[in-house]
């Protein structure tokens, strides 16, 4: 599993529990400034991730 991966999974992993509904509204990274190497994923190391947790209807 990928970092990104498991980061969007710990955060709708408890929202399965909790009877909530979890909607990922945005996923981000660094900037160009901070480029990425598509093969080495130690170089994505800043991440960001806005969601909402809404109650199940």
């Amino acid at each position: 599993m990928t970092q990104s991966r498991s980061l969007s999974f710990t955060l709708h992993n408890p929202s399965l529990s909790s009877c909530t509904h979890f909607r990922l509204l945005e996923r981000g990274g660094q900037g160009p400034d901070h480029p990425e190497h598509p093969t080495i994923p130690e170089t994505r190391y800043i991440k960001s991730i806005i969601c909402r947790l809404l109650p199940n209807s």
